[in-house]
């Protein structure tokens, strides 16, 4: 397939419907995923699903899946809103982070007013391995600080009507953006095209740069 001709769509937990679409398919919630039934698939622990007496089984998943044919690990990440207290999360995302290093994986980020914590791990980790933050719909001023620290950003259904949002995205260079649809019921073209039109640029110009992001992200040439 050529990445170019498609729209990449980073983050869905729905298969891909159109051949023109790769989609990157989260499948953290399942209890037994088919790693094999999907050519692009990322498996994580989500912050919302974790608890004190699940922690040593979901990375013992999480490892296992490590060593089939899984694409990208995620979500992953932190939630000061839900899941377990923010000390334990913080506790398995360092473990998670261990496991990306060892299988060179990248990291598909979750994350919810906790990003003091998301950019100290990323200190700390002193990884150069490339870690998404899915879903941004933050501000200008938080997008600087993630893309200073080596961070790309994905966005998704909010970009089309969240005007303050658009502004952010304007701002942010093309060699550092992806876009998804998440859980939303929705094409992936239709956040390419409003995508295009903040960014002013061509559709096919559009899905060049996220081709040759995806490209760079998961070692692919």
């Amino acid at each position: 397939m050529n990445f170019s001709e498609s729209y990449i769509n980073i983050h869905t937990h729905h298969k891909a419907k159109d051949e023109n679409v790769i989609a990157v398919v989260d499948l953290s919630s399942q209890e037994n995923p088919d790693f094999l039934s999907e050519r692009y698939v990322s498996y994580g622990i989500h912050p919302w699903h974790l608890t004190e007496e699940n922690t040593d089984l979901k990375l013992h998943r999480l490892q296992t899946a490590l060593q089939s044919a899984i694409f990208a690990i995620g979500e992953v990440g932190l939630d000061k809103l839900q899941g377990a207290e923010i000390i334990s999360q913080e506790k398995v995302f360092q473990e998670v982070i261990l496991l990306s290093e060892q299988y060179q994986k990248s990291l598909i980020i979750h994350c919810v007013k906790a990003w003091e914590q998301l950019l100290a791990a990323r200190k700390m980790s002193r990884t150069n391995l490339p870690w998404i933050v899915h879903g941004f719909h933050g501000s200008k001023e938080l997008a600087r600080q993630l893309l200073e620290h080596g961070l790309f950003l994905s966005f998704g259904e909010s970009l089309l009507r969240n005007i303050s949002l658009q502004s952010t995205f304007s701002s942010v260079p093309l060699n550092k953006i992806f876009l998804e649809t998440d859980d939303a019921d929705m094409s992936i073209e239709d956040v390419y095209i409003c995508a295009a039109k903040v960014k002013n640029i061509s559709l096919e110009g559009l899905k060049q740069t996220v081709a040759e992001n995806f490209i760079t992200v998961f070692n692919l040439k």
